[in-house]
């Protein structure tokens, strides 16, 4: 799996690892490589993403804003991120003390997040 949080890094990534697996072909041997296509990098685009966070300090106050560091996961999201302008965030609803998470068969919320 290659990841990358720059969509522009692929083509490197990509030429840089076909360009390592040439030892083989040093070593009189050969390679094959096949990319399948998954979720592209997710981009927030600036102005929305600080339209979300304004919100949020405004409705839930200044404590509620968590800045979350970048992750390597696919996120299907990224495909409408990717052909129009969009902010991801995460809306903590999470029940606390509960091992229920995200894509999981037990998955729940905590209920009093919905009228946000």
């Amino acid at each position: 799996t290659l990841r990358y949080f720059d969509s522009e890094l692929q083509e490197i990534l990509h030429r840089e690892l076909e360009n390592a697996c040439r030892i083989a072909e040093v070593l009189g041997g050969s390679f094959s490589v096949s990319y399948s296509y998954d979720a592209p990098a997710l981009r927030n685009e600036d102005v929305l993403t600080e339209i979300v966070r304004n919100s949020a300090r405004s409705l839930l106050g200044e404590s509620s804003i968590v800045e979350v560091p970048q992750a390597m996961g696919a996120e299907d999201f990224a495909f409408i991120a990717d052909i129009m302008p969009s902010s991801f965030f995460l809306l903590g609803s999470s029940i606390e003390g509960s091992p229920r998470t995200l894509h999981s068969p037990n998955f729940d919320i905590d209920e009093k997040a919905l009228p946000l």
